[in-house]
């Protein structure tokens, strides 16, 4: 973001970090809480009490996810020139709040995703972007905290889809998102409660560069054809990736055997826990990657990176593919919920 920041860190700290962070920490929790917890649900309530076809209902999950992403860069925008950072991250937690409790209602279906996208671009770059301000540029602290800031939206991604989940199945949508919504003003107080120790910024004025393409190196080309590459596998990726809330969600509704027995007991798991798995295995799974990357000896940067990119996305596809195997093998019985956990 381009600001002036007049302060670069809080004096006090909590285990080695600016107190700052742990109200970040917090706030980034509860807002993935009900965001996660939200879209965790969306497509069984579209498709089982408003009666769309499972292919809208997927549509409209797709649809309004993407805006999320593609408003951050319009809310970042804002932040820098308009409203400040600190007040993008209170004004969009508000828009998000009311989106959320909007929801209750099946009039306001299209309004409420239009606030809670608009909301999330608000709310989302301007919070992190915090987090860097909290430390010198060499401080090797920055890398740690970021990993803090994303240990606690996983948490916010775990819980989230299991309170809603059970509130979805038990109780009714409607106090699923009452949920979501106070999540979101959970997130706003708890900001305004640690904003003070917050880096004090500025906005200035842009100034304007000219890039002259003329005395573009090949180099530069290059590079830039590389990231055009990446970036079109990259999209391919999150594309099917993010399929755990649309089409992925609904089969497991439908097509998934959900029940555990426990001797005369018998339990269904709820839908939306299912999607707790990723960030559940993401903080099981983080520290044994970081360990095998720390061996990765001389390989040249560049070439590392790629190859665990490449690497995630066969794992993705193989994980499709487990599926596709087992479905096969039960000749269209449901499928028992062991294999969505494998895969």
């Amino acid at each position: 973001m381009d600001i002036q920041q007049t302060s670069k860190k809080a004096e006090q700290t909590w285990f080695g970090h600016p107190k700052a962070l742990t109200f970040l920490f917090l706030t980034g929790m509860w807002e993935v809480a009900g965001l996660a917890g939200m879209r965790a649900i969306l497509v069984f309530y579209l498709v089982n009490q408003l009666g769309l076809q499972p292919s809208h209902a997927i549509e409209l999950y797709g649809i309004s996810t993407a805006a999320s992403f593609l408003m951050s860069m319009v809310g970042g925008f804002l932040a820098d020139r308009y409203f400040g950072i600190g007040r993008a991250v209170l004004i969009g937690a508000f828009i998000l709040a009311i989106g959320h409790f909007a929801l209750a209602s099946p009039v306001l279906l299209y309004p409420s995703l239009v606030l809670i996208a608009i909301g999330s671009g608000l709310f989302r770059p301007s919070l992190i972007a915090q987090v860097w301000m909290l430390y010198d540029e060499k401080d090797p602290r920055s890398r740690q905290a970021l990993l803090l800031y994303k240990l606690g939206c996983n948490i916010g991604g775990i819980f989230g889809p299991i309170i809603c989940g059970v509130l979805y199945e038990m109780v009714g949508w409607e106090s699923a998102v009452v949920f979501c919504g106070v999540g979101m003003l959970a997130a706003a107080a708890i900001f305004l409660s640690g904003r003070h120790l917050l880096p004090q910024v500025q906005k200035i004025q842009p100034k304007a560069e000219v890039l002259n393409t003329d005395q573009a190196s090949p180099l530069d080309l290059k590079s830039l054809i590389v990231l055009f590459i990446v970036g079109v596998g990259a999209s391919f990726y999150w594309t099917v990736a993010n399929q755990q809330g649309g089409m992925l969600a609904l089969w497991t509704y439908e097509s998934v055997d959900r029940t555990v027995q426990l001797n005369q007991n018998v339990f269904t798991i709820p839908a939306a826990w299912f999607q707790t798995l990723n960030p559940i295995m993401i903080m099981m799974f983080t520290p044994i990657v970081v360990w095998l990357w720390s061996n990765d000896g001389g390989i040249a940067r560049e070439k590392t990176e790629v190859n665990r990119m490449v690497g995630g996305a066969l794992m993705l596809a193989s994980s499709f593919v487990i599926l596709a195997l087992a479905n096969l093998f039960n000749d269209g019985e449901q499928m028992h919920w062991i294999w969505l956990v494998v895969a």
